[in-house]
This record gives structure tokens, sequence and C-alpha cells, in this order.
């Protein structure tokens, strides 16, 4: 029994190792997964594991992570909370209530939320959105896909 203990607990850590984690210099994510497959002034697309992933950078640094199947199929609990804690910055995740097709999550210093009609995970750091919403940017900004934020809403 331990030693299937002890094979699941390096499963999780080794899986969780090969994503992204906010906080991780452009370089870093580079290295983790290539290339990027698309780009933006502020945003570069990486195809992954099976992975669509959107990262916003805030001076270079990963900021907000986007999380969709490349098949578009939702994903599993076990999914979303691999790519939680690969994100969590050491802390624990609280699950918000939410609608029917919007589940959010919080940690001390990171917001997440899955949005089941796009089946994607959006992650990001409180901090940047407060530092990325005023640039150029209307009140409200859409970030990635399903993640609405307003400013006034993280002060």
């Amino acid at each position: 029994m331990k030693i299937i203990g002890s094979f699941i607990a390096a499963l999780v850590l080794f899986g969780s190792s090969t994503f992204a984690r906010i906080g991780e210099t452009e370089v870093q994510i580079e290295k983790r997964y290539g290339k990027p497959t698309s780009r933006s002034a502020w945003t570069k697309g990486y195809l992954h594991e099976g992975l669509f992933i959107i990262v916003t950078f805030d001076d270079r640094i990963s900021a907000i992570e986007t999380y969709q199947k490349r098949n578009g199929a939702p994903m599993t609990a076990g999914e979303i909370c691999r790519l939680l804690e690969a994100n969590g910055d050491g802390s624990e995740w609280e699950k918000s209530a939410g609608s029917d097709f919007e589940i959010s999550y919080a940690a001390k210093t990171r917001f997440a939320e899955y949005n089941a009609i796009t089946s994607t995970l959006t992650i990001a750091d409180y901090g940047a959105l407060n530092r990325i919403d005023p640039r150029d940017r209307p009140k409200r900004a859409h970030l990635g896909f399903g993640l609405t934020c307003v400013r006034s809403i993280f002060k």
C-alpha cells in the first residue's frame, strides 16, 4: 500500500511539473512548451501535451494562463486540480460557489475560473491583474477565455 501511495504522489508531482507556473519568465515557459504557435503584444499561445495554452505576460513574467484541451473536450476534476496545484504558489485553493457553467477558485495570491461552456481554465495573479488592466485597456477587460475582470472587484 505504501508503494501505491508513493507512486501516486510521484505521479502528481511529476505530472504537474510539465506545466508552466504563474510567475515564470518567458524563457522558462519556452523551455517547457517550446516555441509559441501564436503571439500578440502581451500574449503567446502554445500547444503542449494536448492542451492549447495562452500565456499573458506582465513585464516578461507569466501573469495569466488559460488552458484548453486541443480537442475542446471538458476538463476533468483531476486535470483542473493538477493545473491548480502547479500554479498555486504553495497556497491551498478554495472552490467558490459558481453558476451552472463557471467554477471559481481562489488561493492567497491567485484566482482561477473554469468555464464549462468554453472548457477553459484561466489562472491569474491578483497583482498582475491590477497592473495589466489599467494599461491601455477599458475598465472591463476580457482576459483569456472566460475570465472577465472588473478592476474594482480586485481592490
